[in-house]
């Protein structure tokens, strides 16, 4: 999904940065777009670490001027009964799962200010209604929801 969701932004003129983990597969992409005269930079971040997420954003702003689109896409799952997660799954589900929005809108919310930009949480039906053997995943989704309804009726201006 991120992936198309890059190609039909830089396809209708943005210029785009290319935040993950997986550092050769964002330069693959990165590499194919800008030979094409698209704008895409990748940048290696792991969106579940403040510093990394406050440096992401300062990078964009350097680059780009400013931040228009804020488009939170990072998930993992973890096809497990609950008894069978450890603690240690458990958190690194909701840190890339959720943690991460809240790190990518703190730091991004005083550039999407300034330009009236937008914010899209990427949720899963997962959040609302649950899947056998995926309960942490569906949590952390379903924790995107509520967050995102609450960050629009806070920040949202009301016309």
């Amino acid at each position: 999904m991120g992936e198309a969701m890059v190609r039909l932004f830089t396809s209708q003129g943005a210029a785009v940065i290319i935040a993950d983990w997986n550092e050769k597969e964002a330069a693959r992409l990165t590499d194919e777009l800008t030979s094409s005269g698209l704008q895409a930079v990748a940048i290696k971040v792991d969106v579940s670490k403040d510093a990394d997420v406050h440096s992401l954003i300062q990078e964009t702003v350097r680059r780009f001027g400013q931040v228009d689109i804020l488009v939170n896409n990072a998930a993992v799952i973890l096809p497990k009964f609950l008894e069978d997660v450890e603690e240690e799954e458990w958190d690194r589900l909701l840190n890339i799962n959720v943690k991460s929005v809240y790190l990518t809108v703190k730091h991004a919310l005083p550039y999407l200010r300034k330009t009236r930009g937008s914010i899209v949480n990427m949720s899963s039906l997962n959040g609302l209604i649950g899947q056998k053997m995926n309960p942490v995943y569906a949590a952390t989704k379903g924790g995107v929801v509520p967050l995102t309804k609450a960050l629009a009726s806070s920040i949202a201006k009301l016309t």
